[in-house]
């Protein structure tokens, strides 16, 4: 999920901008710790996904 909300940054900062929502906007800083929390989870996801993985029965010909 915080993928996510960091590859649509732009999208999400011009619509709030337009719809002029009544919410606090993320500060440079905070969308920067949201990278870095993201840099930091992603083995976490890598192996979440390779043991998923290994759960999954599969049939060949």
């Amino acid at each position: 999920m915080l993928k996510r909300i960091l590859e649509s940054k732009d999208a999400v900062i011009s619509t709030l901008a337009v719809i002029n929502a009544p919410v606090n906007h993320l500060s440079q800083e905070e969308w920067d710790v949201l990278q870095e929390a993201c840099t930091i989870l992603e083995p976490f996801e890598q192996v979440t996904v390779e043991i998923s993985a290994d759960s999954y029965v599969t049939a060949s010909k």
